[in-house]
């Protein structure tokens, strides 16, 4: 990518950009670590950074680096939902609100990720106060909010489409702080106001009050017996339904389906095997949503594990009664 510090995905100029020379997973991917004052932190490949970073319009202020990309048909780019890249900015913006700053774009997770964001405004104005607080180390934090740099705070297209949000929020006792100013769109301080604390406990605890328990894992037919003598009979040993997608008849895109159905579980089981980037995504998503996730993988899987995840206290497990067994304790000491 060139050395002027562009954010890929944003267009913002005044990013920061380290290099890892080589991903362990694969051997062959040079990874660029982004820090961006709009998308927060993220990875994504040297390659695809530098395609995205080619349709970027050449303004020299980074917050007016809006206007539409040009689409190359024949460039790796093209993949890139490129007219949406702003709800994926607002995606990496509130998983890195919430503590994740290595959550890795491409083309694939970037859709998905699109397709993830809230669809309306009440939806946005609700992420847009969950993620002020996930901001909050204590409260009454206040946050200097800047329209054009924090318009993804929202997954907004505008810092005008912000301050809206933000003045009705305020409006509404849910914010606490002056006036909101329009010219420029700046709002000079907000805190989540006592009020607003109180609604995002109802907003948390809505989503987090179901008995349905999420699975993530690969669709192998060969590898089903996973799920069948293992991750089904601990979850409902521990007095939760086990849902994999796999087994459920539905007409929805499967990515929308995928994000309905972790927004309505209680915490996810995410099976390694095989290691399909699906898996990998789904488990980021809960994280980044607050849900408890429960890692698990096969031994003979574990080592591909990817470097990011190895963090993770993660079931390593040889045998179908050993999975069985160990995540029935695991769920009942990490969700109850």
């Amino acid at each position: 990518m060139p050395p002027n510090s562009t954010c890929p995905i944003c267009a913002r100029f005044d990013a920061s950009l380290t290099f890892d020379l080589r991903d362990p997973t694969t051997g062959d991917e040079t990874l660029c670590h982004v820090g961006c004052p709009r998308c927060g932190n993220y990875r994504i490949a040297e390659r695809d950074g530098e395609a995205l970073v080619k349709h970027i319009p050449q303004t020299l202020d980074p917050d007016r680096a809006d206007e539409p990309r040009h689409v190359d048909p024949g460039a790796r780019a093209a993949a890139f939902p490129l007219d949406r890249l702003h709800l994926v900015s607002g995606y990496l913006r509130e998983l890195t609100a919430r503590g994740r700053d290595d959550t890795m774009v491409s083309a694939e997770s970037a859709t998905t990720m699109a397709d993830a964001a809230p669809a309306t405004v009440p939806e946005r104005s609700e992420r847009l106060l969950l993620t002020l607080a996930a901001m909050s180390e204590s409260a009454g934090k206040r946050h200097n909010i800047h329209g054009p740099r924090d318009r993804s705070l929202a997954y907004c297209t505008s810092g005008g489409e912000l301050m809206f949000l933000l003045h009705h929020l305020l409006q509404d006792g849910l914010l606490d702080g002056p006036p909101v100013r329009s010219d420029p769109p700046i709002f000079d301080w907000a805190a989540v106001s006592l009020k607003g604390w109180a609604r995002v406990e109802q907003l948390r605890a809505g989503s987090t009050s179901f008995a349905q328990a999420f699975v993530a894992m690969t669709f192998d037919p060969d590898l089903e017996w996973i799920y069948t003598e293992s991750i089904a009979p601990a979850v409902q040993k521990a007095g939760y339904q086990p849902l994999i997608l796999s087994r459920q008849e539905h007409a929805d895109r499967v990515d929308e389906r995928i994000v309905l159905e972790l927004n309505r579980s209680r915490f996810v089981v995410a099976e390694f095997a095989q290691h399909r980037p699906s898996v990998y995504f789904e488990a980021g998503y809960a994280v980044g949503r607050g849900l408890p996730v429960i890692w698990t993988c096969r031994v003979d899987d574990y080592e591909r594990a990817h470097f990011d995840t190895r963090q993770y206290n993660h079931i390593v497990w040889r045998t179908a009664d050993e999975l069985r067994d160990r995540l029935y304790t695991r769920i009942k000491v990490v969700v109850g």
